[in-house]
């Protein structure tokens, strides 16, 4: 119960509401139909009160006979309707006639206004009394309107005329009598195991709508509840798959009112890390631009110097100097391409960069650049896919795969060992591009194939030289253009040296 009421932060809102309104709910009908139950028990007393009052006053305004002269004989054939005369022993009509006060308290079903019509207050009728230990005939009602016999009774206590609770033969009955003028008394009986059976009955006809209604209206609000959380459910689902560059605010016309402040928060805060990001990016790739251009220069200047004779101590240095430049200059590169990728200052261009192209022309472009490094090495370079009759591609922005292939091709010719190889295959499907660049170095074991794509991160003892920006500038520019890219190994049974086959699929146009 803690759990659900709040102790545990993280419960289920839905659970608790429904929780606490079951709980309420629970505790309203309890008490409805307790007040339903007390209520209804009262008016069937009351009903049968008014029953017993009416049947005793037909039967008296019918005539019984004294109940001390009744046989059983005479009561059955009372019975069924045949009359008998005036003499001592028979039932017979009283002589009392019609009276419109006792018709108007049958009409109206009033068992007390029926009784002070039979037995005014203050008349003897009403001071009357049967003695203790006498016999006296009672009338006892079944669950049929009729009675089924009569039965003789002796009561403890002196019998007056009106209400009462009596044990008639070892059960609790309850009792009407009424005295008549001449001395005479109906007495009407009904047992309470009876009234008790009507009055469950008539409590559970009066409860049942509430017992019904209720778990159905928790189902409804259950599901109102339910239904109002689905909003909340695809808004994180929306925030949840969008990637880091995106950090446009939520549309909140969907939400309800009440998670609308949680969503202005939200907002609030995405704002807030948006500039935050565009400062810290901006300011990464104008570092980038400004560092480019003297490095460029110290570049151009170290290469003045290579050209003039110098002595063979000062050539190696000079040499060193030439090729920390290169790498300075070169990481600059990568760093300032990396940061426009992440600001998402290229993806407008991608957007307008999808006309059709051939990938011969860019095969072409991505291997002059790396002619001079695969020379030095020794290493092979070979192109699968290239059809003699070659289809334009559609659909795919040129300026990002080619920025794909540029830094996939250029870790496979740093990482490849000398006289290595290096291969480039395109195939196409369907509805999709599928670009494989394999070659012949030391690979990336598997437990290290996430975090290649981290920005700056390189495998511990890797003796090349690099950025550690490469695969992340490959991973940026293929979540913008929704490409995937795979690691494997390239030659698995070459425990050694099993290469690395880095696969990029990208969806094009049908």
């Amino acid at each position: 119960m803690k759990r659900i009421f709040g102790a545990d932060a993280r419960s289920s809102l839905l659970l608790r509401t429904v929780a606490a309104m079951t709980a309420a709910f629970v505790l309203f009908t309890a008490v409805t139909a307790f007040i339903t139950y007390r209520q209804t028990t009262k008016s069937a007393l009351e009903a049968q009160d008014s029953a017993l009052a009416e049947v005793a006053s037909a039967l008296a305004r019918a005539g019984v006979a004294d109940p001390y002269s009744e046989t059983p004989e005479d009561w059955d054939a009372f019975r069924q309707g045949r009359r008998h005369g005036r003499g001592p022993g028979h039932m017979r009509r009283h002589m009392m006639r019609e009276n419109r006060s006792i018709i108007a308290a049958e009409r109206a079903r009033d068992a007390e206004a029926l009784l002070e019509a039979w037995m005014p207050e203050g008349s003897p009728a009403a001071e009357r009394a049967i003695p203790t230990g006498e016999h006296c005939r009672v009338h006892v009602r079944s669950n049929a309107p009729n009675f089924e016999r009569p039965a003789d009774a002796v009561f403890e206590e002196p019998l007056r005329g009106g209400f009462s609770n009596r044990t008639i033969e070892g059960s609790p009955h309850r009792l009407c009598v009424i005295f008549l003028p001449d001395g005479r008394y109906t007495a009407v009986a009904a047992p309470m195991s009876l009234i008790e059976a009507r009055a469950a009955a008539e409590a559970l006809r009066a409860a049942a709508p509430l017992l019904i209604l209720m778990p159905l209206l928790l189902i409804v609000v259950a599901l109102v509840l339910r239904q109002s959380f689905v909003k909340l459910r695809r808004a994180a689902e929306e925030v949840r798959s969008r990637d880091a560059s995106h950090l446009e605010p939520l549309n909140l016309d969907s939400l309800p009112k009440e998670a609308a402040p949680f969503g202005d928060a939200v907002n609030d805060l995405l704002a807030r890390v948006q500039a935050a990001r565009t400062r810290e990016i901006r300011f990464t790739a104008d570092a980038a631009h400004e560092l480019r251009s003297p490095l460029t220069s110290l570049m151009i200047e170290a290469e003045h110097l290579s050209r003039l004779e110098l002595p063979p101590e000062a050539r190696a240095i000079v040499d060193n100097l030439a090729g920390g430049l290169n790498r300075s200059v070169h990481q600059v590169s990568q760093l300032l391409l990396f940061a426009r990728a992440q600001a998402g200052e290229t993806s407008k261009a991608l957007e307008k960069d999808a006309e059709p192209w051939y990938f011969s022309e860019a095969a072409g472009e991505l291997l002059e650049p790396l002619l001079s490094a695969m020379e030095e090495k020794s290493i092979g370079f070979s192109v699968e896919g290239i059809e003699e009759r070659e289809a334009p591609i559609s659909g795919v922005s040129r300026t990002a795969l080619t920025a794909i292939l540029r830094n996939l091709l250029e870790n496979a010719v740093r990482y490849s060992p000398e006289g290595g190889s290096v291969k480039l295959e395109f195939r196409r499907g369907k509805d999709a591009l599928v670009f494989v660049v394999s070659d012949t170095g030391a690979g990336i074991p598997a437990e290290e194939r996430e975090r290649v794509f981290d920005p700056f991160y390189r495998i511990p003892g890797t003796k090349a030289v690099g950025t550690g920006l490469g695969l992340a500038i490959v991973k940026t520019y293929a979540d913008m253009i929704g490409a995937e890219v795979s690691l494997a190994d390239a030659r698995p049974d070459d425990k050694d040296r099993p290469g690395l086959s880095v696969t990029v699929r990208v969806k094009t146009e049908r």
